[in-house]
């Protein structure tokens, strides 16, 4: 096997052919990092057989970000240990913003706490014992490739916009949070970042105790880290965290708009799910900039002729920006015109789904200290969230932990949908 090396470091084997194997061009290259020619040696030995290693040191001519995308592997090894343990910090801080959906694994001894604590502080996808066996080697890899394969390495970030004050968005947008908590079981990481309009209500509506707020975090936005998250948002009982604008909504002049873009950008990087609740948020073209650099994007509107000219409005912002929504349509009668469909047709969004006019329990369920989904699941406005949370679930196993007949309906009726043919209707 021919490996590629940057100069200073000798071939790391002897009398090899620069012809690759059949077998040999199927092993997916990696690259290494790291200033020791033992350690190049080492994971050369351990990587036999099944990768292809490409050695780089810790400062290249040209910029890390721009050698690795040149070389473009299927994932980077980062030196962490003792000699070299600050610059493999600083490197993986790279690569994150860099090459966010390049997985990073740390190579260390599996005994040194420091180590360990500097991999985590650095958020890598995997960690590799510099003594590995190879068989151990291969299982790590194939744990790692396959997470890749079917995650990015970035959560899911869903933005949802009110076609007005007042629509309802806050009160979804918690409901929605804890439906993918629920989905997501309990090591599911789920985020409700609060930017609507009045401040801070999902520090009402879920309970939660204010911490740091989302200038405060966008100015130490370097120091971001799971540790440091732990510690710097505040936490529901179930494990929902939550983040708002500040009490002062004019402190988010000091932060530029890229740079609290790039917050949330950061955010996928820690959180199965970002929610993004947009409602009342008066600066609508922040808004659409915000939603362009989301996974899903919705819009929420009510029956009312005001409520649906404004919705329009927002749609057409949103669909000159190139940003795909979908529609949901709040407090919903049956009896009444237009209808949910006709609303979709008016706005030419598709429809995600409805939710039923439940003023009465809400209120009830807030008044108690609790979303609806937590205190009545089975409530039809829960049951609504739950249908829309399973289109918008990135859980594949989900349905291991919600057996409702609900949910395995819309789980069949989600797969149908993926195998039916285009054009085709459902029967």
């Amino acid at each position: 096997m021919s490996n590629h090396q940057e100069p200073g470091f000798p071939p790391l084997e002897e009398g090899g052919s620069e012809r690759a194997s059949p077998v040999q061009a199927l092993q997916p290259l990696l690259v290494l990092i790291s200033d020791s020619q033992e350690t190049a040696m080492r994971v050369n030995s351990m990587m036999t057989h099944v990768a292809k290693i490409h050695v780089l040191p810790f400062k290249v001519v040209g910029g890390m970000l721009a050698k690795v995308a040149e070389i473009a592997p299927r994932a980077v090894i980062v030196d962490f240990c003792e000699a070299t343990r600050d610059e493999a910090v600083a490197v993986s801080a790279q690569l994150r913003f860099g090459r966010p959906d390049t997985p990073l694994v740390a190579l260390g001894r599996s005994d040194s706490g420091a180590d360990a604590l500097a991999a985590l502080r650095s958020n890598v996808s995997e960690f590799l014992d510099v003594r590995a066996q190879p068989s151990e080697v291969m299982t790590v890899l194939k744990h790692l490739f396959t997470r890749s394969g079917t995650h990015s390495g970035r959560g899911q970030t869903i933005a949802i916009f009110g076609a007005r004050s007042g629509v309802g968005v806050s009160t979804f947008a918690t409901n929605l949070a804890c439906c993918m908590r629920s989905l997501g079981g309990r090591s599911a990481q789920i985020l409700l970042m609060d930017l609507g309009l009045p401040v801070a209500d999902s520090a009402i509506l879920l309970g939660g105790k204010k911490a740091f707020n989302f200038v405060e975090l966008a100015k130490v936005l370097d120091r971001v880290d799971p540790l440091f998250l732990e510690s710097a948002l505040s936490k529901t009982q179930d494990g929902i965290a939550t983040l708002p604008l500040p009490d002062n909504v004019a402190e988010l002049r000091d932060i530029t708009p890229s740079i609290a873009v790039g917050l949330i950008d950061r955010m996928r990087i820690f959180f199965d799910v970002q929610i993004i609740d947009l409602g009342g948020f008066t600066n609508l073209e922040f808004a659409v900039m915000v939603a362009s650099q989301c996974s899903r994007t919705l819009l929420l509107t009510e029956q009312s002729a005001t409520s649906i000219v404004s919705a329009n409005a927002v749609a057409g912002a949103l669909q000159s920006a190139g940003v795909s929504a979908r529609l949901v349509v709040n407090k919903h009668d049956s009896t009444l015109a237009p209808s949910a469909q006709k609303i979709s047709e008016r706005l030419d969004l598709p429809l995600l789904g409805v939710l039923p006019e439940r003023r009465q329990v809400l209120v009830h369920a807030l008044n108690q200290g609790h979303p609806l989904f937590q205190a009545q699941p089975n409530d039809a406005y829960s049951r609504a969230v739950r249908k829309i949370g399973w289109e918008l679930s990135p859980f594949d196993d989900a349905l291991e932990r919600d057996m409702s007949p609900l949910s395995v309906s819309s789980l069949l009726e989600k797969v149908l949908r993926r195998k039916r043919p285009a054009g085709a209707s459902a029967t």
